[in-house]
């Protein structure tokens, strides 16, 4: 009996540890639209200058939708994105930033043969150096002829082209 007694105890024990969660090891999750970059900065993956890029692409680009949009911000890639989830929630999010002519009648697609560098900017994975470089492909080469032409600018891969691909366009 006391054998008995003592397996339904260890068994009642290990279900407590297995299905709830002590406080003290519970993740706190922080708001990525609203966390500051010292508060980024805390999270274990997440130093001051990936803190930053994250406050910076959220000024830039309006809040998160959902965690996967830190896989637009520049070196945060899926194994970066992998470690820093179980610390990030979007509470707040999806406000649009201002619709641009060149995306406007696109339906929030940007059209890489009318874009001016600010909206080639605001495509993940660009910044000013390789959005002027997509300016500078148009004009010596004329317009693209497919999406998938941006791979022939220095600085777009695959991997950034993939980030990409469902919001460009060719009109």
């Amino acid at each position: 009996m006391k054998k008995l007694v003592f397996v339904s105890v260890s068994i009642c024990f290990v279900f407590l540890l297995l299905f709830s969660i002590p406080d003290c090891l519970a993740v706190t999750q922080i708001d990525i639209n609203k966390a500051s970059v010292s508060e980024l900065a805390k999270i274990p993956g997440i130093g001051p200058a990936t803190a930053n890029k994250i406050v910076e692409y959220r000024k830039a680009n309006g809040d998160f939708s959902k965690i996967d949009d830190l896989l637009n911000v520049k070196g945060i890639g899926k194994g970066s994105l992998d470690k820093i989830k179980p610390h990030l929630k979007v509470v707040s999010g999806g406000t649009k930033t201002k619709t641009t002519k060149s995306s406007k009648s696109l339906g929030g697609k940007v059209n890489i043969n009318k874009a001016s560098l600010s909206e080639l900017m605001k495509l993940p994975g660009v910044g000013k150096v390789t959005a002027q470089k997509i300016i500078d492909y148009r004009k010596a080469n004329g317009p693209f002829k497919k999406p998938l032409d941006l791979k022939k600018v220095k600085g777009i891969g695959d991997k950034t082209f993939a980030k990409m691909s469902d919001i460009v366009v060719v009109k």
